[in-house]
């Protein structure tokens, strides 16, 4: 076999092996779902690339073409690496994190695969072989996420969020995205099939693809098919003149107007929010808190590239805008999220990254390929269905979907991918080149060079970072086993410096501030750790010196491990501080100097410095309160204020945070909240607000035994006998050990036990 002819098969195989990474899982790194599909696909397009470069020296005849949309991807690459150079942390930029796998690296990859399919793929047998490969690849993704729905997933459970279907993508949005475009590959590869058995798998599957695209709850995808829909069936009633077609187009449009109808009029009934997927379809709103915290991100978006308008802040950097102009109206409740670093619609992401030079050619590289095909697809006049070009209509609608789903979510490699694959058929269908050569001696040149330059690469880009990532999870398995061995390993994973050296040291540090809460490790242990915790979360500062949620990590590191040595206390202020000049409006850097000032309060009164004690006093009740007027909507603000009101003995403050909480409708009455503050009470020995709080818990949750008890330990606390012995009696309906319990509680009380406080 010719050389040319071997090399050609190579390539063809990692292009298959390409094609079939969205279905790879290792569970064995950490982020398994995105990092070993990025992993995979880095591994694959570097030695593709070596491949394709051997392969045109091999064929000589072989010409490289560029044409524009190929020029137009390469500007695009150039504009992000300048954009990042003059941005925030070009390093991030480049390697972005673990969790997302994108940056710099990503797009350089996805850049050579383009550029390398443009080439190398040259007739349309090979496009519907290739094409036919991802469609396979998708309904094997989509088929396990079909499994995880009828809950006999083989995989894991963790495809699964929420009710939302994820399959081996393991995000919702992310298979949504894949899915939807996998459903358009599957109707252009039935139309250019032209065969009636195959047209029946693609069907099934397609509608399959389709029910598992809607499982996955993810609105932006079900709007995007839902106006491609619309628009291919309005579109040809009026560009098709054969009757029963138009007839029939018209009749499945107003199915689906009235179906959607139909839903939407029904969605308050049991089977629609009895079904995740339903429900949050239904539940489409501008008022909806989905739809208000985008809206709000978009915001800061906006606010952000009016600041930086020509190039942006680079690549991976949208936190940093959101940060600076982050709106404390996103945070609700203790669960809110309030780190984003994307801003969940396409443009506004290249606009805030790139800037307008950015947004532009990144919306030319996808809309120009739109023109070209609805150019093609509107061609001549009005003509019979059978020669209405239907292929060019699914390319154009499948760009159309991914620009509308793009407009509510932001996208991964996985989603990418097809769009690519979408956009090189039509540059090598429709576009001329612009430029062709043979320099044989230039492609040597390149080839020895990357020669030399691949065995660092597949090092410093793939092989360092997943012994980086496998370090960490070896970590994670000793934390219950092995503790030092645990943290040790922790600290190797940090020192290869990759990628993912921050998450690594948030881990270590969230893990290490717990053992030493909960009073797990020795002191002198613990002081080791916490010494070299602190210089890499200075190091973690001074690398990306933007990053609020660097100096929120490292105020919380302070405040949990001030045991070790009260002082530590004092370096949490400068620190916030500094956080509020890039996020002034971030509640929780009010809080966490909040409780700095409690600890310090506490400690100082212990010393028997009331006076100092005092000025922590008077400032924490500040802090709080400043987190509160920043949005006075949020429950848990009050909850917090409350607590520390207790904690710091201001017990004569508590009622008025109650009474707001009465006027604004926030319900501190639930079970959660009146624990918290009853226990915060308890500890304060605050009896009076503890028997307020159990009171209210006893009447709600009758049947909780334990509310009884510790109301009526408040009462005799505080010396009210009578009323301490009549809860004491009610718990005695509980039978035994409460029956028991009860009558040696009570004679403790007329003993004289508990003395009030």
């Amino acid at each position: 076999m010719k050389a040319d002819k071997i090399f050609s098969k190579l390539i063809w195989s990692a292009l298959i092996l390409i094609m079939l990474t969205p279905i790879y899982i290792n569970s064995n790194f950490f982020f398994p779902y995105i990092y070993s599909k990025a992993l995979a696909f880095r591994i694959l397009v570097e030695v593709l690339l070596l491949l394709w470069l051997i392969y045109v020296l091999v064929k000589k005849e072989i010409k490289v073409k560029i044409d524009w949309l190929t020029i137009v991807f390469f500007i695009l690459l150039v504009s992000m690496f300048l954009s990042s150079l003059l941005g925030d942390n070009f390093y991030f930029s480049f390697w972005s994190n673990i969790e997302r796998s994108e940056g710099l690296l990503l797009w350089s990859h996805m850049f050579i695969l383009f550029f390398i399919l443009r080439n190398f793929i040259s007739n349309r047998k090979e496009w519907l072989f290739l094409w036919e490969v991802f469609f396979v690849a998708a309904q094997i993704v989509v088929l396990i996420g079909l499994l995880q729905y009828f809950n006999v997933d083989f995989i894991n459970r963790t495809g699964v969020t929420d009710g939302r279907v994820a399959s081996t993508i393991g995000n919702a949005a992310y298979l949504a995205g894949y899915s939807l475009l996998a459903v358009f590959f599957g109707l252009y590869l039935m139309i250019k099939r032209h065969n009636k058995y195959l047209s029946i798998y693609y069907i099934v599957a397609i509608l399959i693809d389709l029910f598992v695209m809607v499982q996955t709850g993810t609105r932006g995808a079900f709007v995007a098919i839902l106006a491609s829909a619309l628009i291919f069936v309005i579109y040809n009633i009026f560009r098709i003149s054969h009757k029963k077609i138009k007839y029939s187009l018209i009749a499945l449009g107003l199915i689906l107007c009235v179906l959607g109808a139909v839903i939407y009029v029904n969605r308050s009934s049991d089977f629609i929010q009895n079904n995740e997927a339903l429900r949050r379809m239904t539940s489409i709103s501008l008022s909806e808190r989905t739809a208000q915290t985008r809206l709000m991100t978009w915001n800061s978006a906006w606010q952000g590239f009016k600041e930086k308008p020509i190039l942006g802040y680079g690549q991976e950097n949208f936190s940093v805008v959101f940060n600076k102009y982050f709106n404390p109206e996103i945070y609700s409740h203790a669960g809110s999220q309030v780190w984003f670093d994307r801003a969940h619609n396409i443009f506004l992401d290249h606009l805030v990254t790139g800037g307008i030079i950015g947004l532009l050619l990144y919306s030319l590289l996808i809309l120009w390929p739109l023109y070209i095909v609805l150019k093609k697809a509107t061609a001549g006049r009005k003509e019979e269905s059978k020669n209405i070009d239907f292929g060019n209509q699914i390319l154009a609608l499948a760009i159309i979907a991914f620009i509308v789903q793009g407009i509510f979510v932001f996208e991964a490699m996985v989603t990418y991918l097809p769009l690519f694959l979408i956009i090189v058929l039509i540059a090598q269908k429709y576009t001329k080149p612009k430029f062709e050569f043979t320099g044989r001696k230039v492609m040597a040149a390149i080839l020895v060079v990357y020669l030399i330059a691949l065995g660092p690469i597949m090092y410093w880009v793939n092989l360092k970072e997943a012994k980086a990532n496998l370090t960490v999870i070896d970590a994670l398995h000793l934390e219950n086993v092995d503790v030092p061995q645990a943290v040790n390993t922790y600290f190797q994973a940090i020192d290869y410096r990759t990628s993912g050296t921050n998450e690594f040291r948030r881990r270590v540090v969230e893990f290490v501030d717990g053992l030493i809460v909960h009073q797990l490790i020795t002191p002198y242990n613990a002081t080791q750790y916490v010494t070299h915790i602190d210089q890499e979360l200075e190091k973690r500062i001074a690398e990306n010196p933007a990053d609020v949620a660097n100096y929120l990590l490292f105020m919380r590191h302070y405040n949990y491990t001030y045991v070790l040595d009260p002082n530590r206390l004092y370096k949490v202020f400068p620190l916030g501080e500094t956080a509020l000049k890039y996020s002034p409006t971030r509640l929780q850097i009010y809080e966490e100097m909040g409780y700095a000032d409690l600890y310090l309060y506490l400690w100082l009164t212990d010393q028997g410095k009331p006076e100092e004690a005092a000025k922590y006093q008077s400032d924490l009740v500040v802090n709080f309160q400043k987190a509160i007027d920043l949005n006075d909507d949020v429950l848990e603000s009050y909850i917090n204020m409350v607590m520390v009101l207790l904690a710091s003995h201001q017990p004569d403050k508590v009622q008025p945070y109650l009474e707001t909480m009465d006027s604004m409708n926030l319900n501190y009455k639930q079970e959660e909240p009146l624990n918290r503050m009853a226990s915060a009470a308890v500890n304060a020995q605050d009896f009076t607000w503890s028997a307020y709080f159990y009171d209210i818990l006893r009447q709600q949750y009758s049947e909780n035994p334990q509310y009884y008890i510790s109301l009526a330990l408040s009462y005799a606390s505080l010396g009210m006998n009578d009323q301490a012995i009549a809860i004491a009696e009610e718990v005695k309906k509980f039978g035994e050990p409460y029956l028991t319990q009860s009558e040696d509680f009570i004679e403790r009380i007329k003993n004289g036990e508990f003395q009030p406080s």
